[in-house]
């Protein structure tokens, strides 16, 4: 203002700042107006004159606490509510200023000051604003924000958590409860309920907790916490992202399950594993290694493996992942499964590890003379096993073959034969490795070759598939068969 010619008006709006003030900033001089109280007594003056611009009076009033002067130009609650605080903030100083014996201003004592009238206290000033004659004010007042601002600044925050629970809850429709339970502001009532957890305020926790729980539900709904892990799949902290949504009282279980689910939907299930030739498979998949997305997939078995109680959720995608990544002669993705179970689990024989002892017992039944329960989930889960056990053989003995291949190049030159027809050390060496290696891969293709690999061990299954539950398991296997 000084800069721009109007230093007279720049130095009358200082007036209100109190000389030698100890709490002001700064090293040098305390400066201030001596006269503080006579500078008030004529600025309350010209805040009330009806001629001066009423921008130019809210400025004066603010300065002197006179809120009835200011608020006219005030259009929403954000000024309203700051113009009346600032009143009583000036009242506060002034009070506090009477009480204390002062060196200067005290020139003033022949006079008569005036002075605005007492400012509003903290609840009265947002009943003011509750009941203010401007319609757009008074709505803004009830919005869910603003309650939940005024319930902070007047300390009454955990009642109002109450009241929000008690929104929450199943049959309120009113319009206040409508406003409460709207996205933005239970996503900001959870964000503040778990920071008002690590300050020092006073929260009813079990009302609290149901104001986090109904924001989870509402992210479940939205897949917006399986979006957030399927995302972070891959990175080294996803287990411990996990485990820190369990720990804030999250379906972690759900979260778990829910986001493998999200990733194969993308993936594996939406292969065509039925239009395939079977050459061209073979021709452009067969040496492929894994591509982002399948090892991405294969990653999320990670979820899966974390908690004992998703190990049977864990086997059945481990299955599914193999199948469909065979089905399309995808054998070193199929093998990146195994390597990745035997790595999560740290045991080269996993199975181990995994399987439960109900399923193997379950395996051991002979359920042939009676149909299969699909009602049973220990059955299913060893029917499971034993396609797992399945795909592990065939695995075996695709790398016998792989083996058997490398040492079949590496054949001696000239046939290993010297000019007295005796044949060299390293050609006899050569031989006697190819025959024990010969000998492993046939028995290994013979324990999956021999005309019951993937075959239900209940053929009525495989001959009345549309009957069956998992006919689009029973047809893909069907299809293995067909390939391989």
């Amino acid at each position: 203002m000084a800069s721009n010619g109007e230093q007279w008006r720049a130095a009358g709006l200082r007036g209100h700042v109190l000389a030698n003030d100890p709490a002001s900033e700064g090293g040098g001089p305390k400066v201030g107006n001596a006269n503080r109280g006579l500078w008030k007594h004529f600025a309350f003056k010209a805040a009330s004159k009806i001629g001066i611009d009423p921008y130019e009076r809210a400025v004066l009033a603010v300065f002197v606490r006179d809120a009835t002067n200011a608020l006219p130009v005030c259009t929403s609650w954000e000024d309203q509510l700051w113009v009346r605080y600032c009143a009583l903030h000036e009242a506060l100083i002034d009070r506090n200023l009477a009480s204390v014996p002062l060196l200067y201003d005290r020139n003033n004592d022949f006079l008569e000051l005036e002075v605005p009238p007492d400012a509003l206290p903290p609840a009265a000033i947002f009943e003011s604003l509750e009941k203010n004659e401007n319609v757009y004010i008074k709505r803004a007042a009830h919005e869910a924000f603003h309650v939940t601002q005024k319930n902070i600044v007047l300390d009454t925050i955990g009642s109002f958590i109450t009241h929000v629970k008690c929104q929450l809850l199943p049959g309120d429709s009113t319009p206040s409860s409508k406003s409460i339970t709207s996205p933005h502001f239970l996503r900001f009532m959870a964000h503040f309920v778990l920071i008002s957890k690590e300050l020092p305020i006073s929260i009813p926790v079990d009302e609290a907790d149901l104001i986090v729980e109904e924001y989870v539900k509402l992210l479940t709904n939205a897949r917006k916490v399986y979006t957030y892990f399927s995302d972070v799949l891959g990175d080294d902290d996803v287990i411990d992202y996990l485990h820190l949504a369990k720990y804030y009282g999250l379906d972690s279980l759900a979260i778990a399950r829910r986001t493998v689910q999200m990733v194969v939907q993308s993936g594996v299930l939406q292969m065509d594993v039925r239009d395939t030739p079977v050459r061209a498979i073979f021709i452009t998949q067969v040496n492929a290694v894994p591509t982002a997305s399948e090892d991405r997939q294969i990653c999320a078995l990670g979820l899966l493996l974390t908690y004992h109680t998703l190990h049977g959720d864990a086997f059945w995608c481990a299955n599914m992942l193999m199948r469909r990544f065979l089905a399309v002669g995808r054998v070193n993705s199929a093998l990146a499964v195994r390597k990745y179970l035997q790595q999560a689990l740290q045991a080269e024989n996993y199975l181990d590890v995994l399987m439960h002892s109900d399923w193997l017992t379950a395996s051991l039944v002979d359920r042939t003379a009676t149909p299969r329960d699909h009602d049973n989930g220990d059955n299913e889960m060893a029917d499971a096993l034993t396609e797992h056990m399945q795909y592990m053989a065939f695995l075996d003995a695709m790398r016998v073959q792989a083996d058997w291949l490398s040492l079949w190049y590496r054949r001696p030159g000239s046939s290993g034969v010297g000019m007295d027809g005796s044949t060299s050390v390293e050609y006899r060496e050569w031989v006697l490795d190819l025959k024990a290696i010969t000998k492993n891969a046939t028995e290994a293709f013979e324990s999956f070759l021999d005309g019951t690999w993937l075959l239900p061990e209940n053929n009525e299954d495989a001959d009345d598939m549309e009957a069956d539950d998992n006919e689009d398991i029973l047809r893909e296997m069907q299809l293995l068969r067909d390939i391989y």
